[in-house]
């Protein structure tokens, strides 16, 4: 029984998965970027800041444009690892990302307001991927 929960579990990762591979072989988005760009929007999903299926939404898009949507989370990912910076001037506009938000409200305000949180719910969520990688190699062992 646990091995199918596993096995949905990998399933329903296996979209996000195509995602980082598209961003990585067809964007040329260095790999730990893509990383935390895949994790920030997954914890906007999470949180139901971004409509469902933020990622689909976004690998739906041509390829320049999910570019642009690939620059948008940098400058996201930016403004909450940094607690220097000012985040005005150094984030640009995030319109494709805001397009797609379910609160009004989301833009470099809220993600300097809420920088803590933010930075530990992307935390977390490339923590679980990781954690989802070491079940995948190790799906053949059964308990």
């Amino acid at each position: 029984m646990a091995t199918n929960n596993i096995d949905d579990l990998m399933n329903f990762y296996a979209i996000d998965t195509s995602l980082y591979l598209c961003l990585v072989r067809c964007l040329g988005t260095p790999s730990d970027s893509a990383k935390r760009t895949l994790a920030f929007w997954l914890w906007l999903e999470h949180i139901g800041l971004a409509r469902d299926n933020l990622t689909h939404h976004i690998s739906s898009r041509p390829n320049p444009v999910m570019a642009r949507f690939v620059v948008e989370a940098e400058s996201c990912i930016n403004v909450i690892t940094h607690d220097d910076n000012d985040e005005e001037e150094e984030m640009g506009s995030v319109t494709f990302t805001a397009s797609l938000a379910a609160n009004e409200r989301f833009g470099v305000r809220f993600l300097a307001v809420h920088r803590n949180l933010v930075r530990m719910g992307v935390v977390r969520v490339l923590d679980r991927r990781s954690l989802l990688r070491f079940l995948k190699c190790n799906s053949h062992i059964t308990t």
